[in-house]
C-alpha cells in the first residue's frame, strides 16, 4: 500500500511540474498563468487515461490471441495412418475440428481420416486377491 501511494505521489509531482513549466513559459507568452496550467494538467490526464485505455485493450486482445492460438494447438494431434491405397504410413496432423484431408506422398492418392470415439464399461476385477495357484494332480492320482 506504502509502495502504491508513493508512486501516486511520484506521479502527481511530474504532472504538476510539468504543468507548472508549461504555465510559466504561458505566463511568458502573455497568457494567463493558472489557465496554462489547469489545461496542460487536464491535458495530461486525458493522454494518460486514453494511453492506458489503450494498454488495457492490447492486454486483452493479446490475451485472446494467445488463448485462440492455444486452442489451435490442443486440437492438434500427430499421429501416424495408412494410406487407404498403397498401405505406407504417413505422418499426419489431425485437428478435431476441420477435415482431415491428406494426398499420399507415394502414390498421390487422396485420403481422408475420419475420427471415432468409443465408449466402454468399466468394469471391476472379480477377485480383490488373486486366485489360489491351481496344483497339478498326476493322472495316476499322485502329486
Amino acid at each position: 500500500m506504502k509502495n502504491n501511494l508513493l508512486i501516486l505521489l511520484k506521479s502527481l509531482g511530474k504532472t504538476t511540474a510539468i504543468s507548472i513549466a508549461f504555465g510559466t513559459l504561458g505566463h511568458y507568452a502573455g497568457t494567463s498563468f493558472w489557465w496554462v496550467f489547469s489545461a496542460t494538467f487536464a491535458i495530461q490526464f486525458l493522454l494518460f487515461y486514453m494511453l492506458n485505455e489503450y494498454l488495457v485493450y492490447r492486454a486483452a486482445r493479446d490475451t485472446r490471441t494467445f488463448q485462440i492460438k492455444e486452442a489451435e494447438i490442443l486440437a492438434r494431434n500427430t499421429m501416424r495412418v495408412q494410406c487407404a491405397s498403397c498401405k505406407k504410413e504417413t505422418e499426419l496432423v489431425v485437428s478435431t475440428n476441420t477435415d482431415n484431408r491428406f494426398i499420399c506422398g507415394f502414390c498421390n492418392t487422396k485420403n481422408a481420416v475420419y475420427l471415432t470415439a468409443e465408449t466402454a464399461v468399466v468394469t471391476e476385477p472379480l477377485y480383490e486377491v488373486a486366485p489360489a495357484a491351481i496344483s497339478t494332480i498326476h493322472p495316476n492320482g499322485l502329486l
